[in-house]
């Protein structure tokens, strides 16, 4: 099941793609024919009617499907924070249209014509074919991004010799029905999520060169952050999630197969007050493979409720994604 990180007015921006003239060119459906658009996407037509008008929630599975089909990119912030004119004010600005097909012999005689006459039919000839080519989009490194309900969790044994601030891991990996967060208390803050890395470069016997980090952001910078290190291909099997669950789980709730990505299911807890209080929702997730340079990151925005704190002077306490 693939958790939701709702976009605003989600549904009004896909209806912009499907009835869009821009859009439209660049995917090569009729606007407004559902029909054809969720055939182009490769997504069930009553089950995208069932995501936008249903259930109304836009799993992350059907939000890469469309920006890699149309062109867009998730961490847009006019996708994943913004209005959908906005959303739709970048598209238009920012997505080329796809080339459309040679329909007849006319444009075939047309261009001739151009080749025929010298210099300047050879320049604007030049000109046609940068429109017509263009280069594939880079491979995403982060993809599947999700919530975890965190009410399916167990504290880890021996993580809570004092009784204040317990590690905890799931017994499930079952999809948060919202992204609300209400925060009591820092020692006892925690979410759990997860993602996929893609397209890394893996040496010999699976030696690996990656960093990732997890980051709630502030409205001037970042409030919390956590950072980790990837340094063989099967590190994810020993995060306390995949050991907790087994790897066939976590595998199982991203729909891989073994060796198709790298599923990094995470808690996220044992924070300060004074970070959680500056928070405003945020999250981004940066990944870095520092053997080819490539880089890659997603934001997303939650709900966060913040109750009085009660713990200003909180004994702190550093936490590992684990």
């Amino acid at each position: 099941m693939s958790e939701t990180f709702d976009p605003p007015e989600f549904p009004a921006k896909v209806k912009f793609l499907i009835d869009g003239q821009h859009p439209s060119q660049r995917l090569g459906h009729k606007p407004g024919n559902q029909s054809q658009f969720a055939k182009l996407l490769g997504t069930p037509r009553e089950t995208l009617r069932d995501q936008l008008f249903g259930r109304r929630v836009l799993p992350t599975d059907t939000q890469t499907k469309l920006a890699e089909a149309l062109g867009f990119r998730v961490d847009w912030p006019e996708w994943s924070t913004g209005s959908a004119l906005e959303f739709k004010t970048r598209y238009v600005k920012d997505v080329p249209l796809s080339p459309q097909p040679n329909r007849g012999p006319t444009r075939f005689a047309r261009r001739t014509a151009l080749i025929s006459g010298g210099t300047a039919a050879a320049l604007l000839l030049a000109v046609l074919l940068f429109i017509w080519v263009k280069p594939a989009p880079a491979p995403q490194i982060i993809s599947q991004v999700r919530l975890f309900d965190e009410s399916k969790s167990a504290v880890i044994p021996g993580s809570d010799g004092n009784g204040a601030s317990p590690q905890h891991t799931l017994t499930a990996l079952d999809a948060r029905s919202s992204n609300n967060f209400e925060i009591k208390s820092a020692e006892r803050f925690f979410f759990a999520m997860g993602f996929v890395l893609n397209h890394l470069s893996v040496g010999k016997n699976g030696a690996m060169k990656v960093k990732f980090s997890v980051e709630g952001l502030s409205k001037d910078g970042v409030a919390w952050s956590e950072p980790a290190e990837y340094q063989y291909q099967d590190r994810w099997k020993e995060f306390d999630i995949a050991k907790s669950l087994g790897s066939d789980a976590v595998l199982r709730a991203f729909h891989l197969e073994e060796g198709a990505g790298l599923p990094i299911a995470v808690v996220i807890e044992c924070k300060k007050w004074e970070e959680l209080s500056k928070w405003n929702g945020a999250i981004r997730i940066s990944a870095q493979d520092l053997n080819t340079g490539k880089e890659d990151q997603v934001s997303l925005q939650y709900l966060v409720n913040l109750a009085e704190p009660a713990m200003q002077g909180a004994r702190a306490k550093e936490c590992a994604a684990s």
